[in-house]
């Protein structure tokens, strides 16, 4: 697990109740993606650091920036190339 976080009662979301927010780090086996929940109805691949730039929630781009501190403090560096699923309305 990345980050875990909670929101209580957040204007972010369209449904202002106590959420708990889990984030992982994983390794695809190719690009195909099940969007299997009625929330999640688009996606987008991007890079962490252009991810920082999108119109995401606080919690998104703080489970976002907690990603490239691990990978950084892993190898040194963030993989040129390396992408992220993020969550799009």
């Amino acid at each position: 697990m990345l980050v875990f976080q909670e929101s209580l009662l957040s204007p972010e979301y369209r449904m202002r109740k106590h959420l708990l927010l889990f984030s992982f780090m994983c390794r695809a086996k190719d690009d195909a993606i099940f969007l299997g929940h009625r929330s999640l109805t688009n996606y987008v691949w991007v890079r962490p650091e252009d991810a920082l730039n999108m119109n995401l929630d606080s919690h998104s781009k703080a489970a976002i920036k907690k990603y490239l501190e691990k990978v950084k403090k892993k190898s040194g560096t963030v993989t040129k190339g390396s992408n992220i699923k993020i969550n799009i309305k």
